[in-house]
């Protein structure tokens, strides 16, 4: 079975193929006077690959939902301070306001918003405060994983307690960031100059 990855450089090799052979017809008879150019085609680079969309379909944009909706896939807020996807702090610097955002949601008939990147601990109480606490049924935030104390021998203890302490602290869920899997891995060796 072809993975993503092999598809895409095959895709490639294919385009760069076509795109040589055309470039070469028009240029043929002054390559045939030149005996000094020999140079072999390299694989396409990947920065070079462009392909061109082939759908053609109806498009529509909708300005307005008929109905009230839920966005359930925001960050309205992120952390002040992170490396390479670990967030090294729970300050948070906030996307929009929660009057912003209320202009926009009724605009475009959004009932409300849930924000996936709330944080942990302060950062998360004060999001909390911000949004859910000052616009009731608006806004819904997910609290995070603290990965900054990832190495501490006891981080599942730790990890749990900060859990509990967010449902407390009004957090609607739990979000697992890609993080998990891209930076932190199998005895976290991609991330040991993260910390």
């Amino acid at each position: 079975m072809i993975n993503r990855r092999q598809w895409l450089y095959t895709a490639g090799m294919m385009a760069g193929a076509a795109k040589l052979a055309g470039a070469t017809k028009g240029t043929d008879a002054a390559a045939q006077g030149d005996s000094s150019s020999s140079a072999k085609p390299g694989p396409l680079q990947l920065s070079e690959y462009e392909p061109k969309s082939m759908l053609r379909v109806h498009e529509t944009h909708v300005e307005r939902a008929h109905f009230p909706c839920i966005d359930i896939h925001t960050h309205i807020t992120v952390a002040k301070k992170s490396e390479k996807g670990v967030e090294l702090t729970a300050e948070r610097q906030y996307l929009g306001t929660p009057q912003e955002l209320l202009a926009i949601m009724d605009r475009k008939n959004i009932r409300a918003m849930v924000n996936l990147t709330g944080g942990y601990d302060a950062g998360l109480a004060e999001a909390v405060s911000k949004y859910d606490k000052g616009y009731p049924g608006r806004f819904y935030t997910f609290t995070e994983p603290s990965y900054e104390r990832f190495k501490e021998p006891n981080y599942p203890q730790i990890q749990a307690d900060a859990i509990a302490r967010a449902h407390r602290d009004g957090a609607r869920g739990l979000k697992i960031l890609k993080t998990l899997g891209l930076y932190l891995r199998e005895k976290y060796s991609s991330c040991d100059s993260c910390f």
